[in-house]
């Protein structure tokens, strides 16, 4: 399961040409669009310089997007053993386990980000709303394990009550309307014979 790191066309189109950036956003660019090994280049030229987390992670997303999982993951739970409480590096740890795939290690990551993130906020106070990414990154994933292998109930019940987070948390998403025809059709149907829920498209 591939994952899209970040919207290139957006980031084009506010900074125009790659060559015009500052090395972190050309770094950001060139990752975006897949070219793992300039940007990781440039990741650890500007962390050299600046040692700023956002750079770490950009060298470990250009691990990821080498096919580097080791390493990223290594780097990854160093992190979370320096910093138990930064739920980002949870984040970039569950999208390094989709590339694997680890899909129930991704979720459990996921989920951490999450309750991490809510107890940030809560510190805070800042009104900061948590992030909608990984409710549907969650719910992607079992959507597509229940066609592929059907969803046990609990897994069912997880999935629709991520699916409903994320819309409620990015009501303008443009297949919101298919995500919830989606989860209408899915919330009703029954178990087969070997007691998990399956979706035929």
């Amino acid at each position: 399961m591939g994952i899209v790191l970040f919207n290139s066309a957006l980031l084009m189109s506010q900074f125009g040409e790659v060559e015009a950036m500052s090395n972190r956003k050309r770094a950001e660019v060139l990752l975006s669009k897949g070219q793992c090994d300039q940007s990781m280049k440039l990741y650890q030229q500007v962390y050299a310089e600046d040692s700023a987390m956002l750079d770490l992670h950009g060298i470990i997303r250009s691990y990821t997007c080498l096919g580097k999982l080791d390493e990223a993951e290594s780097m990854l739970n160093q992190l979370i053993f320096m910093h138990p409480k930064d739920p980002d590096h949870h984040f970039y740890l569950a999208l390094n386990f989709l590339e694997y795939p680890k899909e129930d290690s991704a979720i459990s990551h996921f989920k951490t980000y999450i309750e991490l993130y809510r107890k940030k906020v809560a510190v805070t106070q800042d009104g900061t709303p948590v992030d909608s990414k990984p409710y549907f990154y969650i719910g992607n994933i079992y959507r597509v394990r229940m066609i592929r292998e059907g969803l046990t109930k609990f897994e069912k019940t997880d999935m629709i009550y991520h699916i409903e987070e994320y819309l409620r948390l990015n009501p303008v998403d443009e297949y919101g309307r298919q995500w919830k025809i989606f989860i209408d059709e899915v919330r009703d149907i029954s178990p087969s014979n070997d007691g998990k829920y399956y979706y035929k498209k």
